[in-house]
């Protein structure tokens, strides 16, 4: 088959963390013989083709991306991460070419009220107001668009499709629930064993989505150690916080690749990923892939990836944290159990091979679907 990829993001050795997730659907389908390029819509850097991979990616402004696009002619468009501008050239220029829409999270959410507070309490109203406002004008233009074209939607949990027919105010006639695959390969599996002294938590410090302030909390004058990696506009913010509380945190200002990340990850015997709103959850799934067990917090979105090997505990129960590092300590094996189930479970739930299967059937359907009412 003939695939375009149509996506918000994707690496490039200048960035090698943005859109991994797509990268690794493009690389194992063209793995199993199909043609496939990626389209990239971004109006703020100079229209141009790179190779990353081996994956062709051609990254530019609108009219660019659909000269390109119409030249390739695929037989699908295949599109993560969507944007109001992937809404205009598909709506303007590709009505007759079956597509299907990986929804990711936010996009087609109330953020707004989801996750309004961004670090400083002070402008949480006018947080909340402009958010509410983006998320109108998007909700009007993403429902005409899906209402119009009927496109097949793909999300990554149940969780998200409530969430997303929540948003659009109508059920959703056509999707699958298919999780973000996780590479069993790079985050290959070794067992945890012994004592748990310091933690790792790995996250964008762009959102408050992902509750780096109660990691921060749930740390203060503890006798555990937490290795905070990631980068973003509230890095700063949060180590006034961790200093404030006294917390004992560290921060590491950078990205990793993911191989980089399977690394690290041996390195601890335990994670610490609290979060406000996940739809899977990719990076406890990586973590346990590797082995490593996880404490993170009991939302919805977590529920449908928890394995043997997440401790689930509520955002306002923060105090149980340390109680059950110490439980952990006082019972080794049972860290080592939790290490193995933790792998087992989310290679049956979202392993890599399992995935990709799935979506190319998927893919296939649609497309045989289209060509039999043409």
């Amino acid at each position: 088959m003939k695939i375009a990829i149509i996506s918000a993001y994707y690496p490039s050795q200048e960035d090698l963390y943005s859109g991994g997730f797509v990268h690794i659907r493009v690389k194992n389908y063209i793995k199993r013989g199909h043609d496939c390029k990626v389209f990239v819509l971004d109006s703020n850097v100079p229209n141009g083709k790179y190779f990353f991979e081996d994956v062709e990616v051609f990254k530019g402004e609108e009219n660019f991306i659909v000269s390109n696009i119409t030249s390739y002619n695929p037989q699908v468009l295949c599109i993560h991460c969507l944007l109001k501008t992937t809404v205009a050239i598909c709506s303007q220029y590709f009505t007759n070419i079956p597509k299907i829409i990986w929804v990711h999270g936010a996009e087609l959410m109330w953020t707004s009220f989801l996750y309004p507070y961004d670090g400083n309490i002070l402008l949480l109203p006018v947080n909340f107001t402009l958010r509410f406002v983006k998320d109108l004008i998007r909700r009007n233009i993403f429902r005409k668009f899906i209402i119009e074209q009927d496109p097949h939607l793909v999300f990554v949990s149940d969780y998200l499709r409530k969430q997303v027919e929540y948003f659009l105010g109508f059920k959703v006639k056509r999707f699958s629930i298919i999780p973000n695959p996780i590479d069993d390969e790079i985050f290959y599996f070794s067992p945890r064993r012994g004592k748990i002294n310091k933690l790792i938590c790995v996250r964008s410090l762009n959102s408050s989505k992902y509750a780096v302030d109660l990691v921060i909390k749930a740390f203060r004058k503890s006798k555990y150690h937490v290795v905070i990696y990631g980068r973003g506009k509230l890095l700063d913010y949060y180590k006034k916080l961790a200093q404030k509380y006294n917390a004992n945190v560290e921060f590491v200002d950078r990205f990793l690749t993911q191989s980089e990340l399977s690394e690290l990850y041996r390195q601890y015997n335990l994670g610490i990923m609290l979060t406000r709103l996940d739809a899977q959850g990719v990076s406890v799934c990586e973590q346990n892939m590797t082995g490593l067990p996880v404490i993170t917090s009991d939302i919805e979105g977590n529920k449908e990836f928890e394995t043997g090997g997440t401790i689930r505990i509520k955002n306002n129960e923060l105090w149980r944290i340390e109680k059950i590092i110490d439980q952990l300590n006082e019972e080794p094996e049972r860290l080592e159990e939790m290490s193995y189930k933790a792998h087992e479970d989310i290679l049956r739930k979202a392993g890599k091979e399992k995935v990709i299967e799935e979506e190319l059937f998927l893919i296939s359907r649609v497309v045989s679907q289209k060509s039999t009412f043409t």
